[in-house]
């Protein structure tokens, strides 16, 4: 069991291998906000293996969309595969910008991401939301029974509304 409010950080150099039996199951809470995993500003990272269940319904909030599975903010160099990623809150995964050193800075965005052999469903929002990102590839992969809040699809690319942030790649 995963307290997903408090969630799981992941940083640079690092790969976590999850036996094929293993499951991260995010506990029961009522956030409107959670991760399972976290990475922000990290590099040369791997995640593989297992199972992350979301908490979807055992959910007792009524608010918000963002309980993800994994969440990927500025980070570079980052590879998801051979998972299965369900029942999240908001989304499965999400891929996106941060800024790094404050709130005058730029948003840099997540780059050179490669997402391999992941089933990311039943999620409540998204299977994949794609930010502010660039060189991401997607392969192997099924997205599939997202339903409950809009835009309520497998892919969703939506740049952050942050001043030049794009998904492009």
């Amino acid at each position: 069991m995963i307290d997903a409010v408090r969630k799981v950080r992941l940083r640079s150099r690092m790969h976590l291998k999850l036996a094929s039996g293993a499951k991260l199951v995010a506990k029961t809470n009522s956030s409107p906000r959670y991760y399972v995993l976290d990475a922000g500003n990290a590099s040369d990272l791997e995640i593989s293996g297992g199972q992350i269940i979301g908490d979807r319904h055992r959910h007792t909030g009524t608010t918000g969309q963002w309980g993800q599975g994994i969440m990927i903010r500025g980070c570079r160099r980052v590879t998801i595969r051979d998972m299965r990623i369900s029942d999240c809150w908001g989304d499965g995964m999400s891929i996106s910008s941060m800024r790094l050193n404050g709130r005058y800075d730029p948003w840099t965005p997540s780059s050179d991401v490669v997402i391999a052999n992941v089933v990311s469903t039943g999620n409540r929002r998204m299977g994949l939301t794609l930010g502010g990102t660039r060189n991401i590839r997607v392969h192997g992969c099924e997205f599939s029974n997202t339903r409950g809040i809009k835009p309520g699809c497998g892919i969703d690319i939506e740049p952050d509304k942050h001043n030049m942030d794009r998904a492009e790649n």
